[in-house]
């Protein structure tokens, strides 16, 4: 029995009556080499998707930003959690993530958000698939997502002046004339 303990190509060699103990017809056909592949086995492996529907706002407006989680691997995974975190002073939320098929998207556990500018500058909105670490999964190094929100301060227009209104003019008698 050969198991396999780690992914790769392995080749055993054997050979029957090593020590030519046994006089045969045929000493040349006594070894053997089987090559064997051993691969990883079928694995979760989620990932997350930030889609906000504008990436440049305006202070004071808001904007709606959905979060979605996919299992891109090849085996179901488990229960999970992902969050999700707007600039490097927030705060991040908790989303649970129901089990998962191979090539299964989440639709009841997607996040849909309104993100407010209050200042201008560029905030990072990230995502994190499995969070907790509950899924071991075929890629570890794919949990993150992120998007750039770019807030501007809005422009106010500079006043232009009004059109000049035409003034008929009828020339006047001159004064003693």
């Amino acid at each position: 029995n050969f198991t396999c303990t780690r992914s790769g190509v392995f080749y055993p060699y054997a050979v029957a009556d090593y020590l030519k103990v046994v006089s045969e017809s045929d000493e040349a056909n006594n070894n053997d080499t089987l090559v064997l592949n051993c691969a990883n086995p079928p694995s979760p492996d989620l990932v997350t998707r930030i889609s906000p529907r504008f990436q440049t706002v305006f202070v004071g407006q808001d904007m709606p930003v959905s979060v979605a989680t996919s299992n891109v691997g090849n085996a179901p995974a488990g229960n999970s959690a992902v969050t999700l975190q707007v600039g490097a002073v927030g705060g991040k939320l908790f989303f649970y993530i129901p089990p998962l098929a191979p090539n299964q998207s989440v639709t009841n556990a997607t996040f849909n958000g309104t993100f407010t500018c209050y200042t201008p500058g560029n905030y990072t909105v990230a995502s994190f698939a499995d969070a907790l670490g509950q899924v071991s999964e075929s890629d570890e190094s794919n949990n993150g997502g992120s998007a750039i929100i770019a807030c501007l301060k809005r422009q106010v227009p500079n006043p232009t002046p009004p059109d000049p209104i035409p003034v008929p003019m009828t020339p006047s008698p001159e004064p003693g004339g």
